[in-house]
């Protein structure tokens, strides 16, 4: 579940996450602001609010891997492939990451990406 502190929107945590981490809704992501280790979260008595970024609150380009077939232009919608850790223009099973800002042809490298959640 997400809520609000009036600035950011958080989610509650109970795994490890460090900053950076794209966090998967089934049909959005969303990018972790904070790291929070295990030994934290013991300290925090098992689960921890971290502040997120999502395409409700943003419009931050992130530069994420993407994968190496594919090819990318602006605007072009990608999609979060958890299992390979990585964006992609392949919708099926997916979830939604958001709009491509980079061009990129089918070779290995990131892309900057605008987050979306529709």
């Amino acid at each position: 579940m997400v809520t609000h502190d009036g600035k950011n929107p958080i989610i509650s945590i109970t795994s490890p996450i460090s900053f950076g981490d794209v966090v998967v809704y089934p049909t959005f992501i969303a990018v972790s602001q904070a790291t929070v280790t295990a030994e934290d979260l013991t300290r925090l008595g098992g689960s921890a609010n971290v502040a997120i970024w999502w395409g409700h609150s943003d419009t931050k380009r992130f530069s994420m891997p993407s994968k190496t077939a594919d090819t990318f232009a602006i605007g072009t919608v990608v999609y979060w492939d958890a299992t390979n850790k990585e964006l992609t223009t392949t919708s099926t099973g997916k979830a939604k990451a958001g709009i491509s800002m980079t061009v990129k042809s089918a070779v290995a490298g990131n892309i900057d990406c605008v987050l979306t959640v529709q």
